[in-house]
């Protein structure tokens, strides 16, 4: 079993298709995948008794904010015109993509720091994974 370590992972926007743009700067990328359930316990049952129904999934990232940089330009042009955007957060092995609206974009700046951002996209959609090679 090898590791991964964080920095091995990019998250990526479509620019045009096949054309893959990495956020410069990032630091911290996150991916999070979730099942809504419905219970469907009845009064014969002891235990609690759940049903998955709809997938959902959201990705953040964060990081060191670069002037002049083509995917935190894409980010902030489909932010702006609140329009979609495809989205890789891509690893070592595997690579989940999707479509998904931006629903926060931010600054952040120290008086002493770096100016930092952050983004948090929500899934509009399936995830699809795919092995890298494949």
């Amino acid at each position: 079993m090898a590791l991964m370590k964080g920095r091995a992972v990019l998250i990526k926007i479509q620019e045009e298709e096949n054309n893959w743009v990495a956020v410069a700067g990032q630091q911290g990328g996150s991916l999070s995948r979730t099942v809504d359930t419905t219970e469907v316990t009845d009064k014969d049952s002891e235990n609690r008794q759940l049903i998955g129904t709809y997938l959902s999934w959201s990705l953040s990232c964060d990081g060191l904010y670069k002037t002049q940089d083509d995917g935190f330009a894409l980010l902030e042009e489909a932010f702006n015109a609140k329009q979609p955007v495809k989205v890789q957060f891509a690893m070592e092995d595997y690579i989940y993509e999707g479509e998904g609206l931006i629903t926060e974009l931010g600054f952040e700046a120290g008086h002493e720091d770096l100016v930092t951002y952050s983004c948090s996209i929500e899934g509009s959609g399936a995830l699809e994974r795919t092995a890298v090679g494949a």
